[in-house]
């Protein structure tokens, strides 16, 4: 509680005395949708900021959110300050991500049968790099980060590091045949100039892991109720109903989504007459339900339905 509650007043300081340049602007649909309802007045840490939920698509999002340079300085000098108490040392995140990151490559084996030696393997915003070590002496891995300290642990591993982004990979005209994207879509403003920039570094063949804290995976028990996954610096909290319809729109092909949001595309025929659906009573049915998770007890009678439910309709 002290470490949270340590987290909530830095957090809360910062955004409540904002460096003077700083400012928040008003975002709009992904979709160009304009039929926006208040889903939340306030984040978990209870700063003041409008959440909403597209009534034409179903995506939620900050109604207001850091324009891209006041975002860009947060993540470069503050964002490591204030979550500080989450942060771990280079060698021990490595470690952290390796540890878990079993389930990551079980999902992607699931498409991509075979690795061949030699095949360029790329993590995006990939901290410290730990979920490729099992491939770093059959693989060209390559780290994209800005979190230099990660960086230099990951290279004194043998991965090749690359400071900044998505940009700076096109400058260089590296091809990955895989493209890790774990847990960093829904901190990116401008997704559909991203998905663009991602397709110019990928080939036919190639294939991107998309991992992200999906709101229909409440209901399973990820986290906690509704609430507690609104903050700063996500902007957006997607299904995997949602991206998937996102992704098939923007030029891409899944070949695999899961219930967990993790999902596994390759490169797809941009098709004009692709529709997309309104998943809004589909998402908002999901936070219900996650909520309910939440607020139940591990053996109770809402637990026990909940958990029917998924096993009848999740499979």
């Amino acid at each position: 509680m002290n470490e949270l509650l340590s987290k909530k007043n830095k957090y809360l300081n910062f955004f409540k005395n904002l460096p003077h340049n700083y400012n928040f602007i008003g975002t709009s649909c992904l979709n160009k949708c304009n039929n926006d309802s208040k889903i939340s007045n306030r984040d978990l840490f209870g700063f003041k900021i409008p959440f909403v939920i597209c009534k034409k698509c179903g995506l939620v999002r900050a109604a207001r959110f850091l324009d891209p340079i006041s975002l860009s300085d947060f993540y470069k000098n503050y964002y490591t300050k204030i979550f500080s108490d989450d942060y771990l040392e280079p060698e021990e995140f490595f470690n952290f991500q390796s540890k878990h990151s079993f389930s990551k490559w079980d999902v992607i084996k699931l498409v991509k049968k075979n690795f061949k030696n030699d095949e360029i393997f790329m993590d995006l915003g990939g901290c410290a790099g730990g979920v490729m070590e099992k491939y770093i002496k059959t693989q060209k891995c390559f780290l994209v980060d800005y979190d230099k300290k990660y960086l230099d642990y990951a290279e004194s591993k043998g991965i090749h590091v690359i400071f900044g982004d998505i940009e700076n990979v096109i400058r260089k005209k590296i091809k990955p045949d895989l493209i890790l994207l774990s847990h960093v879509i829904e901190h990116i403003v401008d997704l559909e100039k991203f998905l663009i920039d991602l397709k110019k570094i990928m080939m036919e063949n190639s294939l991107v892991y998309f991992e992200f804290p999906a709101l229909d995976s409440l209901k399973l028990g990820r986290s906690s109720n509704f609430l507690n996954e609104l903050h700063i610096p996500h902007i957006y909290y997607f299904t995997s109903y949602w991206m998937k319809n996102y992704l098939i729109l923007q030029g891409f092909e899944p070949l695999y989504v899961d219930k967990y949001s993790r999902i596994v595309a390759k490169l797809g025929k941009f098709n004009q007459n692709t529709i997309f659906k309104n998943w809004y009573y589909y998402t908002k049915l999901d936070i219900f339900l996650g909520n309910i998770y939440a607020n139940s007890r591990e053996k109770s009678l809402k637990r026990y339905l909940l958990n029917q439910f998924n096993k009848r309709f999740l499979k």
